[in-house]
């Protein structure tokens, strides 16, 4: 049996993980699903470390399209013809762990986007106190 590809742990960039080669699960068959039906919303409700980002970033690959070599072997490459390439603003919320919006001194305002799946920015709205009943 062949080894296995690395495993990534800390890794939530879709380009990232296909580039290096490493280990990505291929949801890409449920993205087509959710594009197919009429919805006006999809609010994607999963808990911590359960693929939220990744998604994200699959999706700003899938619509921003730098790189159409990143859905090769993929459930939605033969899709792709049917997504056109729209702009994309990507605000990453896993940087600046620990800040709030408010405890900022510049707001969101002085954060940056992120502008195709290329770019890079930060804004992070994570709360570290605890919630009663919450973990």
């Amino acid at each position: 049996m062949p080894p296995l590809p690395p495993l990534a742990i800390d890794e939530y960039d879709f380009a990232s993980l296909r580039q290096a080669g490493q280990v990505y699960v291929d949801k890409t068959a449920y993205i087509q699903r959710m594009l197919e039906e009429p919805i006006k919303y999809a609010f994607l409700a999963r808990p911590c470390r359960f693929g939220k980002s990744l998604l994200v970033s699959t999706l700003a690959h899938l619509f921003g399209r730098t790189d159409d070599a990143l859905f090769r072997d993929l459930a939605i490459a033969a899709y792709l013809p049917q997504v056109p390439p729209v702009p994309v603003i990507l605000l990453d919320m896993s940087r600046g762990v620990g800040q709030t919006l408010g405890a900022s001194p510049r707001g969101l305002a002085g954060h940056r986007t992120r502008s195709g799946p290329s770019g890079s920015g930060s804004f992070c709205a994570r709360r570290r106190t605890p919630r009663p009943g919450l973990p």
